[in-house]
């Protein structure tokens, strides 16, 4: 969340490592910049994984665990609770598999 009054929201979908530090500090970066932003962990329906090793194979099982209809309600529900917060707009961006999602 922003400190003053936000300037919109944003969703931010990590790339295929999980919600990863870097990604995380952009949250925050982005909130700094007065955005209300929220990055739906994408594997939360299997434990929280990050992949910090650089092993696509581990990273691949993961992804290979992702649902249309799962993503949709993740993306839905990010979308949703920054409205809540009281954003009119909302941007989406992301990061390699998150910026697929995005597009």
């Amino acid at each position: 969340m922003p400190a003053g009054v936000a300037r919109a929201g944003i969703i931010v979908l990590h790339e295929v490592w999980g919600l990863s530090a870097p990604v995380a500090d952009l949250v925050v970066r982005l909130a700094d910049c007065g955005y209300i932003t929220a990055a739906p962990h994408l594997y939360h329906r299997i434990k929280d994984p990050v992949v910090t090793d650089g092993k696509f194979a581990r990273a691949r099982r993961y992804h290979n665990t992702l649902t249309t209809a799962g993503l949709t309600c993740d993306i839905e529900s990010a979308q949703a609770w920054i409205r809540a917060q009281g954003a009119q707009k909302v941007a989406i961006i992301g990061f390699s598999m998150g910026g697929t999602l995005a597009l």
